[in-house]
């Protein structure tokens, strides 16, 4: 027998630090959500499948996993600090900066010890950990 499944299988939320740059807001839960046809905001609009997929796997990047997006979380480790203020500065040039040198460290294999600290990373593993759930479905 043949079945024909449709899905995805790359998919990046704002736990990736260039979809977030992009202006992803999504988490994990959100893409699972609709991925199952649930209604999700994406890009300050609400949208919906037609129809559920059979399967998506979201392929988010282990470089800073969750850091950048955690690095403009007022309430987050990074809030009022240095990283904070360049991050959510309302000057392009400060903020691009500021993630350009995330960028260079994670392409020069040199993670900044500023954001790589494990009590950063273990908060953002662990919110992950708190969405991840195994989503299997018969048929």
């Amino acid at each position: 027998m043949r079945n024909a499944y449709f899905g995805d299988l790359h998919l990046h939320t704002s736990y990736s630090m260039d979809a977030f740059a992009f202006g992803t807001r999504t988490t994990p839960e959100d893409s699972y959500r609709y991925a199952m046809g649930e209604p999700v905001e994406y890009f300050g609009k609400q949208w919906k499948r037609l129809a559920p997929l059979d399967f998506l796997a979201v392929t988010d990047h282990a470089e800073y996993l969750g850091t950048v997006r955690e690095s403009i979380n007022p309430n987050g480790p990074f809030a009022k600090s240095e990283w904070y203020t360049a991050m959510t500065s309302s000057d392009p040039k400060v903020s691009g900066q500021a993630f350009q040198k995330l960028l260079g460290s994670t392409m020069a294999n040199k993670p900044d010890s500023r954001v790589q600290q494990s009590r950063l990373a273990g908060g953002c593993l662990g919110e992950l950990r708190s969405h991840s759930r195994p989503v299997l479905h018969a048929g």
